[in-house]
This record gives structure tokens, C-alpha cells and sequence, in this order.
């Protein structure tokens, strides 16, 4: 498909010839769009997905990614939040949800959001990303041990990660002072 391929101009040309109620082809173009940076109009896409599909969780998911990229925190949390309650409760929508939360400047409720996703995800490449995460999460509310212990597991998964190897050095800075 010309999306995987990057070819995402053509991608919504095919897209764009499909029938237009159709629930995959809004998901799928609406996907294209994100991945390009038109939130904007990806945005329409999952709205039109989500009117033809309100029960399935993953395209308030969709939605509720395009609302935080967006800077619509507080709906990028109700769609995700109902994607939850739908029962698309993977690590990825808590995860997005997290940054959501930490985006409002509400780290208690990130670090839950992100300790949920570290611990629905199956993957040790995910967590990594996730341990980040709630690790700066944890640091800016002056909880640097608990940021360390983060950083520390995620380095025993990735290895010698230099992004993660600077954020626990200054991390451990911040412990001394």
C-alpha cells in the first residue's frame, strides 16, 4: 500500500476514489493524513468514522491521537477515556491519554495513565518508550528517585540508549542537589 511506502499523496488519491460513507476508508485516509501532519482534515476523517462507528473504541482512539497532536487535550481525554470504556484499553491509548494528562500539567493522573500502559504493554520496545515517559513525568513533580528507577529499566531494555543515558544523568544531578 502506497501508506506504508511513505507515497502518501497517492495514497489519498486511491483513498479518495472509494465510496465515501465507507468506515475504512475514512480510517485508513484519516491515518494517512495524520502520519502526514494534516491534522486538520484527519480530524474530519475520524469525526465522519466515529458517526458511522460509535461503538468501536479504536476510532475514538484515532480521534482522541489526532486531539492531543492537536493541543485538544481535554477532548483528546474524553475520546480516549471513552475508547477505554469501549474496551480498547491497549497500552498506546493509555499511553496517549497520559501525555494528555501531562500536557494539562496533570502528572499524578499521567503517571497512572502511563503506569497502565507500561503494564498493558506486551513488548519490551513499547515500554521503553512508556517508562520514558512517566520517568519525566515523575521528574517534574521533584520524584527523581522514582524517575532514576524508570530510566534505569527502560536503559536495561534498550541498552546503551544515549537519550535515556542523558535524561538519568541529569536526572542523578538533580538527586545530589
Amino acid at each position: 500500500m502506497y501508506h506504508l511506502d511513505g507515497q502518501f499523496e497517492r495514497a489519498l488519491e486511491a483513498l479518495n476514489q472509494v465510496l465515501p460513507e465507507d468506515e475504512a476508508l475514512h480510517e485508513a485516509r484519516g491515518l494517512v493524513r495524520r502520519d502526514m501532519g494534516d491534522y486538520q482534515r484527519a480530524l474530519q476523517d475520524f469525526d465522519a468514522v466515529v458517526a458511522l462507528e460509535p461503538s468501536d473504541g479504536r476510532h475514538r482512539y484515532n480521534r482522541g491521537a489526532v486531539y492531543h497532536r492537536m493541543g485538544r487535550e481535554h477532548d483528546a481525554i474524553e475520546d480516549l477515556t471513552r475508547a477505554v470504556e469501549l474496551g480498547a484499553a491497549g497500552a498506546a491509548v493509555y499511553s496517549e491519554r497520559g501525555l494528555a494528562w501531562r500536557a494539562l500539567g496533570n502528572m499524578a493522573q499521567a503517571v497512572i495513565d502511563l503506569t497502565a500502559a507500561i503494564e498493558a504493554d506486551g513488548s519490551s520496545g513499547g515500554s521503553t518508550l512508556y517508562l520514558s515517559n512517566r520517568a519525566q513525568c515523575l521528574f517534574e513533580q521533584g520524584l527523581y528517585d522514582r524517575a532514576e528507577a524508570d530510566l534505569g529499566r527502560a536503559l536495561q531494555i534498550s541498552g546503551r540508549d544515549p537519550g535515556l543515558l542523558h535524561r538519568r544523568g541529569v536526572t542523578r544531578y538533580a538527586m545530589r542537589r
